[in-house]
Parts: C-alpha cells; structure tokens; sequence
C-alpha cells in the first residue's frame, strides 16, 4: 500500500488559477505520513484522517481566503467542514463496512466552495442539508478533487490438527503484535465477550480457529505476528504462529 508525501496534483478549476489537492494519513507510510495516492487502503473500523488544500496552481502552499467550507462525500456518509485557521479542510471518518478476508471500494470527494451570501449547505450527523435561499446567489465552487479508498477486514484462521491428547480450548489465547511493542490478547468467544471462533468438524472435533481483528489489534504497514496458544489435557502449550500481511 504504497504513500507518497503531499503533492500538488488534482483536479484545477477556476480558469486554471487554482486546484484542490486530497490526502489521506492511514498509517502505511508511518505515522503522519500523508497520501495522495488515487487507490489507498484503509483497514475497517479505522479512523481515516482526510485533509483537502486549496492551493494556487503550480504551488503547494493553500489560499486561506479562496474558500468557506467544504462538503465531503464519504462512500454514504456526507460532512461539511469549516476551512481551519491554517488554510486547509479536515475531516475524520470510521468506515465500518468490508467482506471478512476482503474489501470493498469507496469514493470519497471533496469540494471547496465559497459563501456568498448564506452558505448553502450544513452537517446534519453524516447526512448533508440544503438550506440555500432562492433568492441568494448559490455559494461558488473553488475547486475539488476524490479518491478511492480500498476498506479491508482482515481474518485470521489457524486450521488445527489433530491432537492427542486434546486441546484445552478455554486455555486458548491469540496475541498480536504490533510494530509500536505493543501486544493485544484475544481469547476464546463466549457470551457477552467478543473473542475468536473455534470450528467443528464433522467428527465433532476442532479444525480451525478464526477471528476478524479489529484495526487497531494489527499494524496498518508491513505485517502483523499473530501466535494462537493453548494447552492440551497434560498441561503441554501448543503454538501456532501466521503472519497477517498488509495490503
């Protein structure tokens, strides 16, 4: 999941004077590292961090007076976001929705506009209102740009073999490291306590062990160390250990 550093390079409007430029921080470049990659990759349940310049074409640095606000459309979800005192629009959004061991696609676009008169539309909690007056001039478009974001889940499954003496599965634990030294433990699934899933085969033995981690129990670069640990009737731990790659 390649990251560039910002760019000046989007869609020019307004005659050629100015041009919007997206990026997005989903960690894969390191921490702060920002994007403009047309097709990045965000794990489900991550706060994707957007940030939109406005800026003179052929510069990086933004036009802090060109434009109001900015209206951003998020897959389904829409938000309308004041410019900040520095010149640039933010906006931050939790994409929740992703096939297990897959992703879906979602546009995101942003578009800059300047206040006229009354400012045309406002944040109504994700949804977007309209709440121009007819008798106003419509608020102008300065300039706009989009992505796509890839939005993965990730799945974990050990296929077990078969052991004599057996698995203690209350024993059970899985454990992700992550790149900052941190370990996150996940047992068994019981009730009222999220956890992975142990499957039984047609003999009424275990064959494999899955779970879906949540975004921040693995790295959002490189690869993630996951270890499943359980002990058997004599006390013995068994180990298994994969390695969860990033796209």
């Amino acid at each position: 999941m390649p990251r560039i550093a910002w760019a000046a390079a989007a869609l020019t409007l307004s005659a050629g004077c100015m041009q919007g430029t997206l990026a997005t921080r989903t960690g894969s470049a390191g921490p702060g590292a920002w994007s403009t990659e047309k097709t990045q990759w965000a794990h489900v349940g991550e706060t994707v961090e957007l940030e939109f310049l406005v800026v003179r074409a052929g510069t990086s640095q933004p036009i802090g007076n060109a434009a109001d606000y900015a209206i951003w459309r998020l897959g389904g979800a829409h938000r309308v976001t004041p410019i900040d005192p520095d010149g640039r629009f933010r906006c931050a959004h939790v994409f929740t929705d992703a096939p297990p061991g897959g992703f879906r696609e979602c546009l995101v676009e942003v578009t800059a506009y300047r206040t006229r008169e009354v400012q045309d539309a406002i944040d109504a909690g994700l949804e977007l209102v309209y709440a121009a007056n007819p008798a106003d001039l419509p608020d102008a478009v300065v300039a706009s740009d989009r992505l796509r974001l890839r939005i993965y889940r990730t799945q974990v499954r050990f296929d077990l073999p078969s052991a004599d003496p057996p698995l203690i599965w209350q024993t059970a634990k899985m454990l992700f490291e992550r790149h900052d030294g941190g370990v996150h433990q996940v047992g068994r699934r019981r009730p009222g306590a999220p956890g992975f899933d142990v499957v039984i085969g047609q003999d009424r033995e275990p064959t494999a062990a899955v779970y879906d981690p949540r975004a921040d129990q693995v790295n959002s670069c490189g690869n993630t160390r996951v270890t499943l640990l359980v002990r058997d009737e004599r006390g013995r731990e068994h180990r298994f250990q994969q390695i969860i790659e990033t796209p």
